[in-house]
């Protein structure tokens, strides 16, 4: 990993008690190679957030969200996608997603596999039909990691919720549910 370069972006103000951090690399990792950038930035940002060095021992709950097994005070989250990881930390429940807008990529099995029928609406009046999709996406799943619950129909998941950021950054989408 010390031959990975993460390019950090800032991502504007978040909630008090939470903290975020996005890396972008260039060339391609394999998605293994990517879970560790994303626990590498993970590692960096639980230093400045709470001084813990090194990266806590990571273990599952019962539903399968990742903890901190020695700092139940602590809630983080982590995502990858090719070219980018997000990684976050707080002192409540928290989820995050980044995903890469794919042109071309939403057709309508894929709508009807993930989507309601506001959010297909929604996705089929934007101007830009891959950037709502990944934007409701990122959502939904940011949502669902909050909650620690992975629910089997997918187009029952929320994707409107206050307490989430989204940010498109470059051609990438992130949501940062709090």
């Amino acid at each position: 990993m010390e031959d990975l370069t993460l390019t950090l972006r800032p991502l504007g103000e978040l909630p008090s008690g939470t903290a975020a951090a996005v890396g972008f690399y260039d060339g391609e990792l394999s998605p293994r190679l990517q879970s560790l950038a994303a626990r590498s930035l993970l590692a960096d940002l639980i230093k400045d957030f709470a001084g813990i060095t090194p990266l806590p021992r990571i273990v599952n709950d019962n539903c399968g969200k990742p903890r901190f097994a020695d700092h139940p005070s602590l809630h983080f989250n982590l995502s990858h996608c090719d070219g980018a990881v997000l990684a976050m930390v707080a002192r409540d429940p928290v989820g995050c997603d980044i995903e890469r807008i794919a042109t071309g990529a939403v057709d309508d099995s894929l709508m009807d596999f993930c989507l309601d029928e506001a959010q297909r609406a929604e996705v089929l009046a934007a101007a830009d039909s891959d950037l709502e999709f990944t934007r409701i996406w990122t959502r939904k799943e940011a949502l669902a990691k909050r909650s620690g619950r992975i629910y089997a129909d997918v187009t029952a998941w929320p994707s409107d919720d206050t307490r989430v950021l989204t940010r498109e950054l470059g051609r990438h989408v992130i949501s940062i549910a709090w």
